[in-house]
């Protein structure tokens, strides 16, 4: 049966809040994909269907959180952080 429309994207942001949880508590060096996977409470080899690997997940863990960081500076006007 395949998955509804929709399912990746929720799925994958599962996965790089995970990560960033995992990253966060042991460092990148110490973590492992059964790891972040078992945080998120999925299997190792959906791991696959979403990243390449370790290294890209990463990315876009840092990336999510940077535009999360200016998303959230943005909302609130400072007069130092241009907003467009």
């Amino acid at each position: 049966m395949p998955y509804p429309q929709g399912h990746r994207a929720p799925v994958r942001t599962r996965i790089v809040e995970s990560a960033r949880r995992v990253f966060s508590r042991n460092g990148f060096e110490r973590v492992s994909v059964d790891s972040i996977m078992a945080d998120a409470g999925l299997t190792r080899g959906a791991f696959y269907t979403y990243f390449e690997s370790k290294s890209d997940l990463s990315w876009s863990s840092r990336d999510r959180r940077t535009t999360a960081s200016s998303a959230s500076a943005c909302a609130t006007p400072q007069p130092t952080l241009p907003c467009s």
